[in-house]
């Protein structure tokens, strides 16, 4: 619909990105019967911009994780990224 906002939802791995990526052509169609159909236009006037989220965590601490290779300040870190960040109770769980 033209002038419209459309919304893909859903829980994780439910396919929302394969939709997305069918519809722009970005995935590769494998029939499931012979005679399955599959039909969609090559061209898409006025532009499409679509940036796929991928979640990624290293192999390593939190911290590490939060700190990606910076040097660890104790204090700074608990007041820029526990506090400000709200992850005080999650932190307290990971303790435990």
């Amino acid at each position: 619909m033209e002038g419209k906002i459309n919304l893909v939802v859903g829980p994780t791995g439910s396919g929302k990105t394969s939709l997305l990526m069918a519809l722009l052509g970005e995935m590769h169609f494998a029939p499931s019967e012979p005679d399955s159909l599959f039909s969609l236009p090559h061209a898409r006037a006025g532009g499409v911009a679509f940036a796929v989220q991928e979640s990624w965590v290293q192999n390593e601490t939190i911290r590490e994780n939060i700190l990606l290779h910076s040097a660890y300040d104790e204090e700074r870190y608990k007041k820029a990224v526990l506090h400000q960040c709200a992850l005080e109770p999650d932190h307290e769980l990971f303790e435990a």
